[in-house]
């Protein structure tokens, strides 16, 4: 019997995420794409807008003023592109510059984009659509804009090449349904993320000069110091003069457990302290100090760390201060996150109101890899987990799912509601490495890292109606990690087998 092998997410599965999704990945890029947008010397028209210096100006005086250039060349659509450009200096209020196409069908994602007026690069990133007549890349002050100024310069587009041998290790913001196959600060592989739904409480995650990061005592920062996690020019340098810093204010709900992180990096300072205050509650002051190369590397002495609290029954707002951990020294600081949670996820940006990721679905329909219905053999490779559901065979539904992951008790097993219940395998423990099921009438079978279940059900019937299967989900719980690889054999192997494959 011949073997499919499938390296590549978009080969085979059949994947849905209704908003963006950071992961860090290796990143290349195609060639330049707009004509002349670090100059400006030709191929634009201005209307409001002043060329002088090699950079492009605008006045607001409250009508759409455009500068608008020649089309993007050779562009494609559905492919991914990154629309770039840099911020000298703004004084325009947040969300009163736009681009997109000039006229007509736009190819730069189907809409105007609205971008990031902070002084620094910003990056947009999006999928083609076909472009009509509307493949003119545009970029306008809106009509409310009604006072300040704004200069800009080198406006780029390029398409996004991901896993290149000589990719760049990037925290990339993915458009909607694009799958995201991360790595380590190492550049190893981790996987397919699949995350639950999220939600960034945080209105400014980038910029700590707005007003949502309020000083106590002496706020002392400075904008567009440093190279971000995401590589641009957005990283804030924060010092700490009398042990002194900033705060930001949130919303909770009462009795629920919250996470927040932040991305460090050591200068002067190698720590960082992190405390807050719960408001309407009992629960007393939290102040934790980290040694910044203890959180999560992410590369380039950039490091992400998170705490966890829970709020007590009489809270309705906390308290997030950030400071260095050492007084008078000073760290750099970009994308901080608030959510409800027991563990954190993959990093939300925010840029004037609270945003959400969606969830990540993904699943392969059972026609295209030779399903078998009487018997059959899933091995799956978990680089990472901060969840119990690796993925479900069946057709969606709770009665006929059979889902594959860990019981509430911690334990390895398949479980579907009125048709299966199958042997389990002993303590799990949120473990990384290898697991299988093996599935056959009245003779299912489990193992983990070379470790297999005490016996075997002999009374476990077959999911009724199998239709997909779910990867790191089962729709309604979630993995909450990355998937190195999946393996199914449209066979029952034998129970010594499946301690081997999973050894």
């Amino acid at each position: 019997m011949g073997t499919k092998n499938f390296s590549n997410a978009n080969d085979l599965i059949t994947f849905s995420r209704a908003s963006g999704g950071t992961a860090l990945r290796k990143v290349a890029y195609g060639p330049e794409l707009v004509t002349n947008g670090d100059d400006f010397s030709s191929g634009w028209t201005t209307a409001g807008w002043t060329i002088s210096s090699e950079q492009a100006s605008v006045t607001a005086n409250g009508t759409n003023q455009n500068l608008y250039g020649t089309p993007v060349s050779n562009a494609v659509a559905g492919k991914l592109y990154q629309l770039s450009y840099e911020v000298i200096s703004s004084s325009v209020a947040a969300g009163n510059l736009r681009a997109g196409a000039y006229s007509g069908a736009s190819f730069f994602g189907g809409s105007y984009f609205t971008l990031n007026t902070t002084v620094g690069t910003h990056v947009v990133n999006f999928v083609g659509s076909p472009s009509g007549s509307g493949s003119v890349l545009d970029f306008w002050l809106y009509a409310g804009a009604t006072s300040g100024t704004l200069v800009i310069d080198n406006i780029s587009v390029k398409e996004v090449l991901f896993d290149q041998p000589d990719g760049t290790l990037t925290l990339f913001n993915h458009p909607a349904d694009i799958p995201r196959i991360e790595y380590d600060a190492d550049g190893n592989v981790l996987g397919l993320l699949v995350e639950e739904q999220r939600t960034n409480l945080l209105t400014y995650s980038e910029d700590f000069s707005n007003a949502s990061w309020a000083a106590f005592g002496t706020k002392t920062i400075t904008q567009a110091a440093g190279i971000s996690p995401d590589n641009s020019l957005t990283a804030t340098y924060l010092a700490s003069p009398g042990n002194n810093g900033m705060q930001s204010t949130i919303t909770v709900s009462a009795s629920t457990a919250y996470m927040f992180s932040v991305f460090a990096k050591a200068d002067v300072s190698s720590s960082l302290r992190v405390s807050y205050a719960t408001i309407g509650g009992t629960t007393a002051n939290g102040v934790f100090d980290f040694e910044i190369s203890t959180g999560v590397d992410v590369g380039n002495g950039w490091y992400r760390c998170s705490v966890t609290f829970t709020t007590d029954v009489g809270n309705t707002s906390a308290v997030i201060r950030i400071q260095s951990g050492v007084v008078s020294q000073g760290i750099y600081i970009w994308g901080a996150q608030f959510e409800a949670g027991a563990f954190p996820t993959s990093y939300i940006p925010t840029s004037g109101s609270t945003a959400t990721r969606a969830a990540d679905v993904a699943s392969i329909p059972v026609s295209a890899f030779g399903y078998n219905q009487s018997k059959g053999t899933v091995v799956i490779d978990v680089a990472s987990i901060n969840g119990f559901t690796f993925g479900s065979i069946g057709d969606g539904t709770f009665e006929n799912d059979l889902r594959l992951g860990a019981s509430g008790a911690n334990t390895v097993r398949g479980t579907g509601s009125g048709f299966a219940k199958s042997v389990t395998n002993g303590s799990y423990n949120y473990e990384t490495g290898k697991i299988a099921i093996a599935i056959e009438e009245d003779n299912y079978y489990t193992a983990k890292n070379g470790i297999g279940a005490a016996g075997v059900d002999t009374s476990a019937s077959l999911p009724p109606n199998p239709q997909r299967l779910n990867i790191g989900s089962d729709y309604t719980n979630f993995q909450n990690g990355h998937i190195k690889s999946i393996k199914y054999y449209p066979r029952r192997l034998t129970n010594a087998q499946i301690v081997e494959l999973t050894s």
